[in-house]
């Protein structure tokens, strides 16, 4: 594995359980000062800090092929003014901080959620701050962190025309390897 061979001073696994659509998945990333590794599935991406960009990782051809971002991102900033403004409520927490999301539209587009934001020191010297960074980029809102944070909880509910869209992600664990 990549994070095995490339040297780092340090390397913080994240197990996170993912229900996006009634499909239940696992993620696994692998964050250290300079680089995230992910895997879900069969699914391998790599965020390299210094470039502040991610590729997707072809086993067979050991090679990283570039992510373009591209159509997403006009995807997302279409679905933003759907959406409309989100308000955001935070309220701290004895270990970090919870908000409250809900959207303002005139469009039919229905948006609320809610995450749970907690600090932990294994996450201090890793690139992860800057990871959520570049996440934030092709999100529908954004969600600063620094560098200790992390998003142990999250629910965020859309619906449109009359259809509803449920995702869930929970923290199953941080662990430094």
């Amino acid at each position: 594995m990549f994070f095995k061979t490339k040297k780092s001073n340090i390397c913080v696994a994240v197990t996170q359980n993912i229900n996006a659509n009634n499909q239940d998945l696992q993620q696994i990333s692998y964050f250290t000062e300079s680089y995230v590794m992910s895997q879900v599935l069969d699914k391998t991406t790599l965020y390299i800090a210094k470039d502040n960009a991610q590729y997707m990782v072809d086993k067979t051809n050991q090679i990283l092929k570039h992510i373009d971002f591209s159509q997403h991102t006009m995807q997302i900033n279409q679905l933003k003014v759907a959406v409309g403004k989100i308000a955001i409520t935070e309220n701290n927490t004895s270990n970090g901080r919870k908000l409250s999301l809900k959207n303002d539209s005139s469009q039919g587009i229905s948006l609320e959620g809610g995450i749970t934001i907690e600090n932990n020191s294994l996450l201090e010297k890793t690139c992860q701050a800057k990871y959520q960074a570049f996440s934030n980029t092709l999100q529908l809102f954004t969600i600063d962190l620094t560098n200790s944070e992390f998003v142990t909880q999250s629910t965020v509910k859309i619906i449109a025309n009359g259809q509803e869209q449920i995702s869930n992600v929970q923290l199953v664990e941080i662990k430094l390897l």
